[in-house]
């Protein structure tokens, strides 16, 4: 049998019928970790019933995890410093956001032209662009980040607190507290003095967020997809990295044992607007996505989208070519 975007999916022999349950089950057995602190900022009625699931498994399994990272971080706040002196550094208005999507390869090769911004990069791609970011930025507590930083394309980190402790790139390093619940984002602050950063779950959120911070005007995304790239190949399966695999999340819904119709639940395809490129998007990516956009409606910064692929548009992100915009 096939999914409704050509996949072989061998259905689960059950006589259950599909289920809410069901299809919450499927992504706690998955372990769907991915959304926490996504929904920072979020009223409780406004949260995804399913999203909420996610969280709390991710709560659980990752808080402990946190916290211990950031114990043993804690003495390099001191002589670390401070996020806000790149505030007095910044004199441009306008930055490049550069995310970890695919459509990444159709503009990477443009960057050296964009003479009049700053480049924000999330950590995955700094071995992706040929020129030197200004920052390499991370949210994630894991320790494959610190493999990110070993290339040296970039001139200034930006870690979280939590970040795990052999993350320690050579160039000069900041931090910040990627905001988890009130109580915990209090007692990190006034232990540390650190900005509090809502992350938006993914690295791609945390360069807008810390660009808006540190007063830029104007945000220019690159490979900000939120979603697999889908042309007349199929889906495009285009680095080793996990999440930008989409066989990843499939995979453990197959063995988790769900149906068939519970595992196509976790897909949509679409086509975007302006760009005209097909996207393939999991519940994963739709709730970045989500917590994204509510980021959208409360920003002053203009939002141009150049990625020219993925799935982000909205009313208040203006949609061009990256050629177009640098020249």
């Amino acid at each position: 049998m096939k999914s409704n975007f050509g996949l072989e999916i061998k259905p689960r022999k059950t006589t259950e019928k599909d289920s809410e349950a069901e299809f919450e089950q499927m992504l706690i057995d998955a372990g769907c970790l991915g959304s926490y602190m996504t929904f920072v900022g979020f009223l409780d009625n406004e949260k995804p019933k399913h999203m909420k699931i996610i969280d709390e498994l991710a709560r659980e399994k990752l808080y402990p995890q946190w916290l211990s990272n950031f114990g043993k971080n804690f003495w390099r706040f001191k002589d670390a410093p401070k996020l806000e002196e790149l505030k007095e550094e910044r004199f441009r208005k306008r930055a490049i956001i550069i995310g970890g999507g695919p459509s990444l390869e159709r503009n990477k090769n443009l960057l050296s032209k964009a003479e009049d911004y700053d480049i924000f990069c999330c950590d995955r791609s700094l071995e992706r662009i040929n020129i030197e970011a200004d920052y390499g930025v991370s949210v994630d507590a894991h320790p494959t980040v610190a493999n990110y930083y070993k290339n040296n394309n970039y001139k200034h980190a930006i870690l979280p607190a939590t970040c795990d402790p052999s993350t320690v790139p050579d160039k000069y390093n900041f931090y910040y507290i990627p905001s988890i619940d009130q109580q915990t984002d209090k007692i990190m602050q006034l232990m540390t003095g650190l900005p509090i950063i809502i992350s938006q779950g993914n690295a791609n959120g945390v360069c807008c967020a810390l660009a808006e911070w540190l007063g830029y005007e104007e945000l220019v995304l690159l490979g900000y997809d939120l979603a697999y790239e889908v042309t007349e190949k199929g889906v495009t399966e285009e680095t080793e990295d996990q999440t930008e695999d989409w066989k990843f999340w499939l995979d453990r819904f197959k063995a988790s044992g769900a149906s068939e119709e519970t595992i196509k639940r976790a897909y949509t395809q679409g086509e975007h607007p302006i760009f005209k490129t097909k996207y393939l998007s999991d519940i994963v990516f739709d709730a970045y996505r989500m917590a994204f956009y509510n980021w959208v409606k409360q920003t002053k910064c203009k939002i141009i989208n150049a990625s020219e692929g993925g799935s982000v548009f909205h009313e208040k992100i203006e949609c061009r070519k990256f050629e177009e915009i640098i020249n």
